[in-house]
């Protein structure tokens, strides 16, 4: 991605920059934005890939406000900023990572949070690490609790079918029986 730290550097942005998920408010679903924000609320203002606003911050803080305020006064600005590549100091620090099974490598000016990474990643401490081992064996438990979980959920999905088809049985043979012993028509009813 490129643009955050343009944006973070340009507005003398002190909170937490990232890129990330934002749900835009129009269609419920997330799209990839330069987000400004805290530990609390990651997107208090979301700025698109495009350069567009997103989604505004009101009131209540004033750097917030003024960032706001300064992104408003010169749109062109704004859009120039994140459509530029981003330049880091340095030859950057080697982090690692997981997604799903997948181990992954990037680089960032400073390790750890509330950091980024330079493709603008927050680095959450149980899920980055400079030592790429220690990610590999994160990866593998997560992987593993996350597995034993979805088994907790199908047993328990399991035990209650189980349950619910015997009571169904149970009720066929009431209704089978009340027809063998009352064969009479009926007068209405289901």
């Amino acid at each position: 991605m490129m643009g955050w730290k343009n944006v973070k550097d340009h507005y003398r942005i002190t909170h937490i920059v990232q890129v990330s998920k934002t749900d835009n408010g129009r269609d419920g679903g997330g799209v990839d934005a330069i987000c400004i924000g805290s530990s609390y609320i990651r997107d208090l203002i979301a700025i698109g890939m495009d350069g567009s606003i997103l989604k505004r911050y009101e009131s209540g803080n004033e750097h917030l406000e003024r960032y706001m305020r300064e992104m408003d006064a010169d749109l062109d600005v704004l859009k120039r900023l994140v459509l530029s590549p981003d330049t880091f100091a340095g030859d950057g620090i080697t982090v690692y990572t997981w997604e799903g099974a997948e181990i992954l490598e990037k680089q960032c000016e400073v390790f750890g949070w509330p950091n980024v990474t330079h493709d603008g990643c927050l680095m959450y401490e149980n899920t980055f690490s400079l030592n790429k081992s220690e990610v590999i064996f994160r990866a593998k438990r997560e992987a593993k609790l996350r597995m034993k979980s979805a088994q907790e959920v199908l047993d328990s999905y399991q035990k209650k079918t189980q349950e619910m088809q015997e009571y169904l049985d149970a009720c066929r043979l009431q209704l089978d029986a009340l027809y063998a012993d009352y064969p009479e028509k009926e007068l209405g009813g289901i």
